[in-house]
């Protein structure tokens, strides 16, 4: 088994302005990640596509995804940024741990 971690750098101008990131995994529906601390889930062996954003006045923000082949007794950080510009796209870069 394998674990991924989510961390996020939060901008401090945008501290109220979301409470949770979605966080989407191979397109299935978005499971709400609390940004105040990391999070981390289990995984099976495989590739993954993760697509992250955050809701503002009701529509998808902030968004950014990243493609990972995820290889057993592996733990990776995704790390996700907000953009400065609430429309715009965030980043998010992944790592091993």
């Amino acid at each position: 088994m394998a674990s991924v971690t989510f961390k996020f750098k939060k901008n401090p101008m945008q501290v109220f302005q979301w409470a949770h990131l979605d966080v989407s995994i191979n397109n299935d529906p978005p499971i709400a990640v609390s940004w105040r601390e990391p999070s981390t889930l289990e995984f099976q062996p495989g590739a993954y596509s993760f697509q992250m954003s955050f809701q503002y006045l009701g529509k998808a923000c902030g968004k950014a995804d990243v493609h990972l082949n995820i290889l057993e007794n592996e733990n990776y950080v995704l790390t996700y940024k907000p953009p400065v510009v609430m429309f715009s796209g965030g980043t998010v870069t992944a790592s091993r741990a």
